[in-house]
């Protein structure tokens, strides 16, 4: 494949795997989201007897995770277009570490923001959902598992990428994986 035209195999392997780690942790929250407006307005609250989607911290709930899942699309984007530009078939520009630092923080700050949106409406769709089979369900637990990889641990890559931007270098962090 070494000769292959097929673009993606141009991009390092540690620039690539956490760009789409991270898409298919948008791709998630972006169907969870989905998945909820569907759901929400179906639902009554037992002990009202009012509609669930009419309750001001639902609607809160998935404002908030709409805007979540909206800024770590944009987050992603940046990241994209920056890995694109310096790793990409057509390279614009040399890359240095402080570029490694804002797409390594774009693409785990997205996962990050993903996660988060999808906590807030599984949050706010009620117990029901634990039902087997509720494709909700199985998108929390999914997200339960991606939030555990390297690429999505936003704490430790805050602090490397924090240090890089600081110009305090890497410290221990293994720079090839950077």
């Amino acid at each position: 494949m070494a000769g292959s035209s097929y673009s993606l195999l141009k991009y390092p392997v540690n620039r690539l795997l956490p760009v789409i780690h991270a898409a298919v942790a948008l791709g998630a929250a972006d169907a969870a989201l989905e998945l909820f407006r569907e759901n929400i307005v179906k639902r009554v609250r037992m002990q009202t007897r009012g509609r669930v989607a009419d309750e001001p911290l639902i609607q809160s709930s998935f404002g908030k995770a709409w805007d979540l899942v909206h800024v770590a699309g944009l987050q992603l984007q940046d990241a994209i277009d920056l890995t694109d530009a310096i790793y990409g078939p057509a390279p614009t520009r040399e890359g240095n570490l402080e570029d490694r630092a804002v797409m390594n923080m774009g693409v785990s700050g997205a996962g990050t923001k993903a996660f988060a949106a999808i906590d807030l409406v599984v949050q706010a769709s009620g117990a029901s959902i634990f039902r087997t089979g509720d494709p909700l369900e199985r998108i929390a637990r999914d997200a339960l598992v991606m939030r555990n990889h390297a690429s999505a641990d936003f704490a430790s890559m805050s602090h490397v990428a924090g240090g890089v931007l600081l110009g305090q270098g890497l410290g221990d962090y293994a720079e090839p994986l950077f």
